[in-house]
């Protein structure tokens, strides 16, 4: 099983690779990170890919192309943002693009012949810094999307769910998918730091979707 989120905070939380963050659509990229759907050993159907081993090879160089959009409400284009890859706990960028009039970008990662641990890191001015984790090292190219919010609509959805945001703090979408990118209807989602749980966590309304509110920086499972 699949974790996606896209985190919205001013900071950044690390998080393992069995649990990552995404509004960032990864299919491609969550189906290659599966590993094989004939697992004997595993579940069949949409969960045989549990307990596969993860790709351990890649290609010399990656692309993830995809698309930025702004307002909440009625995503459009945001031209001008800029989108930086990153490997895990190096800041070091792996390459960087400037999203054209159509909120386009391109970025064309390195791997050295492995999958790269890491994430996408978008922001323009005005809006919140936004941070997208896929759930598992990166082997082939694919496409993210994402959309950028401000401040004033970050604090509509934590008070939508009668939250209020801690400074400082971050705000986190995440969907559970099983092996073949399906949001998987029913499932439930909580969020741990050091075996207690953190951040106010609530369904969005579509399957698999949730929102982890006021959610502290930390490595979390």
């Amino acid at each position: 099983m699949d974790l996606r989120a896209l985190h919205n905070p001013d900071i950044e939380i690390a998080m393992p690779a069995c649990v990552r963050c995404v509004s960032f659509s990864l299919a491609a990229l969550v189906l290659a990170a599966c590993g094989s759907k004939n697992n004997p050993s595993g579940p069949s159907g949409p969960y045989s890919c549990i307990g596969a081993a993860l790709p351990t090879t890649a290609p010399a160089s990656i692309t993830v192309t995809g698309t930025i959009t702004a307002n909440v409400t009625s995503p459009s284009p945001l031209a001008g943002a800029a989108v930086v890859g990153f490997r895990t706990g190096n800041a070091t960028k792996l390459d960087s693009a400037t999203t054209n009039a159509s909120g386009n970008f391109s970025l064309t990662i390195a791997t050295g012949g492995s999958p790269v641990d890491g994430y996408v890191r978008v922001s323009k001015a005005g809006y919140i810094d936004t941070y997208g984790y896929p759930p598992a090292p990166l082997a082939a190219s694919g496409s993210q999307s994402a959309v950028l919010i401000t401040t004033s609509e970050r604090n509509l959805i934590t008070s939508a769910f009668g939250v209020t945001q801690t400074a400082g703090n971050g705000v986190m979408a995440v969907v559970v998918e099983d092996c073949n990118a399906t949001p998987v209807t029913g499932a439930t989602l909580s969020v741990k730091q050091g075996g207690n749980e953190v951040g106010a966590v609530y369904a969005s309304g579509s399957a698999g979707a949730f929102y982890v509110l006021t959610s502290p920086r930390a490595t979390s499972s």
